[in-house]
């Protein structure tokens, strides 16, 4: 008992030297139970001399509405004096914290108690919560105030399971489709579904590790995801450390990026271009979401048909874009903003840190004030007097919003028509973490745990590959990997993978660079920048080193890389060789370049530089962002992306036609319909067929060279990451192709991918992390 006491002293002791409530000349008026020891220990700390102000808190001690003050000491900070020791204090994880202070309950209104709540939805009758802290998702009963747990133990975990045999991680944001309940199960980087008739929860996507992945269910990854909503069978996301708006198919799972460049700024443009500064909560209306951008202080709106986005309002304020002036568009500001809702004409954002609910004219992008007075605390009453604590997640039903109100732990809700703002549920003191910490996406990343498949989303921590082309000596493959910077080696027997060549490291020319990062050299040393095609020639490979913008040798016994050409003022796609010669597709300036092995000369073999379609003799021919390319030995043949189609180049004569464009419609395919494609990514050949990635309908063609036939060899058209003979399988966004023997070897996924060519059965080489 004395050791105990000597460690709480200590402990005491130190945060009352550290604090400037040592300093004030007024007696004490609350203590609650700590009074006397309290006293005891001020006395100490300041000298005899000066006491607490009436006014202060004691440290990590929380005050009700009523005055009454409730100690609360985090037992994780207290040690024993004898061998720095942890006391035998009671866990915060259990319903009632050490201090006593019940942190979850179930009832009616008043009775109910929640521990951080943040995100909210409503599918009507009822409002669903995600209380956070409490790891548990709640339900409300609206006609009585009746509170339960639907779902959770209330401890922290990832299990799927039935309702409160089920775990999450902090959830922050859920949203429904009537039937169904999504939750962003933040600390665990992960999407749930819970089946609100029967609690049943399941993971909808997300590996478990951080990451920004896209693919299908628990291949894709996310980043400490926040709020989401739900817009014609599809869940939008915000995946917050991402910067990033992510999109997922619900029937399928299929996730894929709207919107955001991830580079964590506000910037509007296209979907590629735009940047989110960590978004929050986001609604649609009318074929647009509204985005929360939390840290750029503004609301964004993203159009779901392109992903473009644009600022709707705030930017105004401080030289960081802070405050709470009302105004137009970007005249408005806000400070930390965090929930969103919608009623059709308006918006509605909770201004966490203005400690406002302001609303938000759709059409003309107006802002004002609708409740809250700028001041933190607890009250009800008209909007231009209530008062809020950090209010976060928003939800509208009929002529009513309900927020909630987070660190006052309770629910609100407001009449629209007059503003007034009552509490629906909730009791018991404020949450008491620091401000700081409030946002679990400010803190650092969380480590590594049993819930996650890995480092980068696989299994046991490997490196996700991102694989894009491909080629073959028969034995192994050599593979680029344009997000890694690095060409890999997968034995094809086994699928096992080395890296070959590329530390992953890379030069940025335009910025000035490390000196130290060599381009050329061992396997161990070179770099690569979005190496793109490669081919096998002889014992060496050559890669088309897109942002360094030239060709690559890479010794295959060594690993040691020189360069070979620089392709001026181009940035080299894919390519081929004839032997003595590689042909190069530029994507930049649209050309197909000639380059001698043996010199390194460079030529332009057809293409005028300019966008086009028009076939002709070399460089009076046009293309339209090459990138496969392929050859029979006498003829090259181009996947012409952005026209669509399929080119021919005679190689002694540079002759261009165009062999096969998008839409073309000239055989049944195996399921019996028509085939019609488009996108081609990558193209290869055995002589007598081309066989041809057809990346936006998620399948592989094969082309008969000599009558053009054209016949679907594997792939669904849809979505997917499924094994299977033919058009059974499934393949997502697949992009570089080889042939090997009476095989195909596909990138897809961040996988590769087997077809047998004869049969079209599909199966998986290897996974990405392994």
């Amino acid at each position: 008992m004395i050791v105990n006491l000597i460690g709480l002293f200590l402990f005491m002791h130190k945060k009352i030297l550290s604090s400037p409530s040592c300093l004030g000349g007024r007696n004490p008026s609350k203590l609650g139970s700590y009074l006397i020891f309290i006293i005891t220990l001020t006395i100490t700390a300041c000298d005899g001399g000066g006491s607490l102000p009436s006014s202060a808190t004691p440290p990590n001690q929380a005050t009700s509405t009523q005055g009454t003050e409730i100690g609360q000491i985090d037992s994780s900070q207290i040690v024993s004096a004898v061998q720095d020791t942890t006391l035998n204090l009671p866990s915060a994880e259990s319903s009632v914290l050490a201090s006593g202070v019940i942190k979850s309950a179930d009832g009616a209104g008043a009775t109910a108690v929640f521990n951080l709540p943040r995100g909210i939805t409503t599918d009507g009758s009822n409002l669903y919560v995600a209380d956070s802290e409490n790891n548990t998702i709640r339900k409300i009963e609206i006609a009585t105030g009746l509170v339960t747990i639907l779902a959770g133990t209330g401890t922290n975990g990832c299990l799927d399971a039935i309702g409160t045999t089920a775990s999450f991680r902090k959830p922050y944001g859920i949203a429904t489709d009537g039937s169904s309940l999504y939750v962003s199960d933040s600390g665990n980087n992960k999407i749930r579904k819970i089946n609100i008739a029967t609690g049943e929860v399941t993971t909808l996507a997300g590996s478990g590790a951080s990451g920004s992945i896209d693919g299908v269910g628990t291949r894709a990854s996310f980043a400490n995801p926040s709020w989401l909503t739900i817009d014609k069978g599809n869940l939008y996301v915000a995946d917050t450390r991402n910067s990033k708006i992510r999109k997922i198919v619900t029937s399928t799972g299929v996730v894929s990026t709207l919107a955001g460049s991830g580079m964590g700024t506000a910037l509007d443009g296209s979907a590629k271009r735009a940047s989110f500064a960590q978004p929050s909560d986001i609604t649609a209306v009318g074929g647009n979401l509204y985005v929360v951008d939390k840290y750029s202080q503004r609301i964004r709106k993203v159009e779901i048909e392109t992903g473009k986005v644009t600022t709707l309002a705030g930017g105004g304020g401080d030289v960081a874009g802070r405050g709470h002036d009302n105004g137009k568009g970007k005249a408005a500001s806000f400070t930390y903003p965090s929930g969103i809702a919608a009623d059709g004409n308006n918006l509605y954002v909770t201004d966490s840190q203005s400690q406002m609910i302001r609303k938000i004219e759709i059409a003309t992008g107006e802002v004002t004030t609708f409740a809250g007075t700028g001041s933190i605390g607890l009250q009800d009453g008209p909007g231009s007097s209530a008062l809020f604590n950090f209010p976060n997640g928003i939800t509208v039903i009929g002529n009513s919003l309900y927020v909630v109100d987070s660190i006052n732990n309770r629910i609100r809700k407001i009449a629209i028509p007059d503003q007034t703002v009552t509490t629906i549920a909730g009791s018991g003191p404020a949450w008491t973490r620091p401000e700081s910490e409030y946002d679990d996406y400010s803190q650092p990343e969380p480590k590594p745990d049993p819930c996650a498949l890995g480092t980068d989303g696989t299994e046991g921590g490997a490196t996700q590959i991102y694989p894009h082309a491909i080629t073959s000596d028969g034995t192994n493959l050599y593979v680029t990997d344009s997000q890694n910077h690095k060409v890999y080696k997968f034995e094809i027997s086994t699928g096992k993978r080395s890296t070959l060549a590329g530390t992953g490291a890379f030069i940025n020319w335009g910025e000035g660079y490390d000196e130290s990062v060599k381009l050329d050299g061992a396997a161990t040393e070179a770099t690569f920048y979005e190496p793109a095609g490669i081919i096998l020639n002889g014992k060496n490979l050559y890669v088309a080193d897109t942002r360094n913008n030239k060709i690559r040798k890479v010794v295959i016994a060594t690993g040691e890389v020189s360069t070979l050409a620089w392709i001026i003022n181009g940035e080299p796609s894919g390519i081929t060789t004839d032997g003595s010669n590689l042909f190069v597709t530029d994507t930049k300036s649209h050309k197909i370049h000639k380059v001698v092995i043996a010199t390194g000369q460079t030529t332009t073999l057809a293409g005028t530089g300019n966008r086009g379609d028009a076939d002709g003799v070399g460089t009076a021919a046009s293309f339209n962002s090459p990138e496969g390319i392929t050859t029979d030995g006498t003829n090259l043949y181009v996947a012409d992306v952005n026209n669509n189609k399929i080119r021919k180049i005679v190689i002694a004569t540079g002759v261009v036609s165009t062999f096969a464009r998008s839409g073309t419609e000239r055989v049944l395919n195996s399921k019996g319909t028509k085939s019609i494609f488009k996108s081609f990514i990558d193209i290869t050949s055995d002589g007598r067929h081309l066989y041809v990635v057809d990346t936006s309908h998620h399948r592989i063609l094969r082309i008969v060279i000599a009558t053009e036939e054209v016949l679907t060899l594997a792939g669904s058209g849809i979505a997917g990451f499924e094994d299977g003979k033919g058009v059974e399988a499934t393949f997502y966004y697949p992009q570089g192709i080889a042939i090997v023997g009476s095989n195909l070897y596909v990138s897809d996924n961040h996988t590769i991918r087997k077809i047998v060519i004869n049969t079209g059965e599909v199966s998986t080489l290897a996974e990405g992390g392994k």
